[in-house]
């Protein structure tokens, strides 16, 4: 497997997953925030959907007031098609 399917082809693997999530989240939050870490908690295909779904929580360290870190929990669903977000809730713990 070459680098460009590593980065645009189909997703095969739970690891693949979980840098598309954080990609995402780095995208999502990073115009008020950085991501200092992310903890995954489950990562899972679900075959009859054809989607992977991943849960767990982040770690930001905001940029606007008050300074300081925020842990918040999330969950998206990833086409691993596409290595698309389909879905992404992101919650305050």
């Amino acid at each position: 497997m070459g680098i460009f399917d590593k980065l645009f082809g189909k997703i095969g693997k739970s690891s693949d997953v979980k840098m598309a999530a954080r990609m995402y989240l780095e995208n999502l939050l990073g115009t008020h925030a950085k991501v200092c870490s992310v903890k995954f908690e489950r990562t899972q295909y679900v075959e009859g959907a054809n989607v992977w779904e991943v849960e767990g929580k982040v770690e930001l360290e905001l940029k606007i007031q008050p300074f300081g870190k925020q842990r918040r929990d999330f969950k998206c669903k990833i086409n691993p098609d596409t290595r698309r977000v389909m879905n992404c809730e992101v919650s305050a713990t």
